[in-house]
């Protein structure tokens, strides 16, 4: 009889796993799971090209030269040097820079230009890594009024915005208005989406995990449940996001005391319907299903189980050819210290490639200077690594009932090709 793994360990795994969960919030129905995790790396917009800063700085410069600095083609110079800015962890200058392209962008469009919801959702952002939580909230806020205006109050656009100030008002300590966003999430997600879509299951989870975290266990077990009779009465067949609503409720159970094994129950099953349903489901997120239940297992340290689930990933990663097209995931993760690769046939293995990082964290868990103190990778590899590690999110630390800032963290992280054709 193995030993239960200890509370922290549980916590530990569901809260890496609820990163995956968020960044299907804003997941895009699409055949290509390639497609849906290049839309969905997380709640942070897209950063642009990478460009040298210092090139943008002549640019801008030279374009103020020629047509003044207080013109919209100066906001918008304004607005790519401080999103790049940002991106580089230049939280002063990205501030000052988009703070300045808003004031001009008021003075010259008025203050609900839908030009200013970019530089407003970067602002917030910028303010959240500099810990500045009331403004950060401001700054989502007004964006979120502005999307009212152009698009109406039931506009999908304001979501991204409503996590972005779930973060904040989590650090605030706003538990009430939290929950009053989360469940407005999943309203905006039902009547823009439909009960049975990515979008709608992926806030229903986020809404879910954060009800069982609180201690709500009933509600949020009640939550997981009428949504999928929801779906299942919609669909005759098989409904692919119901296997992301079985992960949610399985991450949830760990958090209720007396019922965390039963965690394992919910991934057993998306698994068993992602195989009966082999030839509808996305290869990605049929990889994903299997993965998720080897995890759990592993986690309860069930080895030998965990060992043929990830046999069955493996394979399904040989025969799939749509899989090994997916560059997006030639690198997965390891949410754990195993992998198909690794555990099934370690002698013909793929390279491991691992970096060493170093950096501080947020209040609420976000890391801060993110550093490759030492890596085994390319170049290239590093850079993936780091922007993966840049939305990822750890649980706070408390003291006194206040979640704090943590510095000179460091982390050895270590990533498995599960592919073969990888670009090194």
């Amino acid at each position: 009889m193995t030993r239960p793994p200890s509370k922290c360990r549980l916590l530990r795994f569901a809260n890496k796993c609820s990163l995956m969960i968020l960044a299907l919030v804003l997941a895009v129905p699409s055949s290509s799971g390639a497609e849906r995790r290049n839309a969905t790396d997380g709640m942070l917009p897209p950063p642009n090209e990478a460009v040298d800063l210092q090139t943008l700085e002549s640019e801008h410069d030279a374009l103020v030269a020629a047509t003044g600095d207080e013109t919209l083609d100066a906001a918008q110079s304004l607005i790519r040097l401080g999103t790049n800015q940002y991106h580089e962890g230049l939280h002063f200058y990205a501030r000052d820079n988009l703070r300045k392209a808003i004031r001009i962008y008021e003075k010259l469009a008025g203050p609900f230009d839908t030009e200013l919801v970019e530089p407003l959702t970067y602002l917030g952002l910028n303010y959240q890594e500099m810990g500045h939580h009331e403004d950060a909230s401001d700054a989502f806020t007004r964006a979120q009024h502005i999307t009212h205006r152009s698009d109406g109050m039931l506009n999908a656009e304001q979501v991204p915005m409503i996590y972005s100030r779930i973060d904040s008002l989590f650090v605030l300590g706003e538990d009430w208005e939290v929950g009053q966003l989360h469940s407005t999430a999943v309203k905006l997600q039902k009547h823009n989406h439909g009960d049975e879509s990515d979008e709608t299951v992926a806030s229903v989870n986020l809404l879910g995990l954060w009800l069982a975290q609180r201690g709500s266990y009933h509600p949020a077990l009640s939550l997981f449940d009428s949504t999928r009779r929801r779906i299942e009465a919609e669909n005759s067949g098989f409904s692919a996001p119901l296997l992301d609503l079985l992960k949610g409720k399985a991450l949830a159970l760990l958090y209720v005391p007396q019922l965390e094994r039963h965690s394992l129950d919910p991934l057993a099953e998306a698994k068993q319907l992602a195989d009966e349903n082999a030839g509808v489901v996305d290869p990605y997120r049929h990889l994903i299903a299997a993965l998720d239940y080897a995890d759990m297992l592993m986690v309860f340290e069930r080895e030998q189980e965990a060992v043929e689930v990830f046999r069955d990933a493996w394979e399904l990663c040989q025969t799939q050819e749509a899989l090994a097209d997916q560059e997006a995931v030639h690198f997965e993760p390891l949410r754990l210290v195993r992998s198909p690769l690794q555990v099934v046939d370690p002698e013909n293995l793929p390279d491991d490639r691992w970096v060493h990082m170093k950096f501080d964290l947020t209040a609420d868990g976000r890391p801060k200077k993110p550093r490759v103190l030492a890596s085994n990778g390319s170049i290239k590899f590093r850079q993936g690594a780091k922007a993966f590690f840049r939305i990822s999110r750890f649980r706070p630390t408390f003291v006194d009932g206040k979640p704090q800032e943590r510095k000179d963290q460091e982390l050895h992280l270590r990533f498995k090709e599960i592919f073969l054709q990888q670009q090194r």
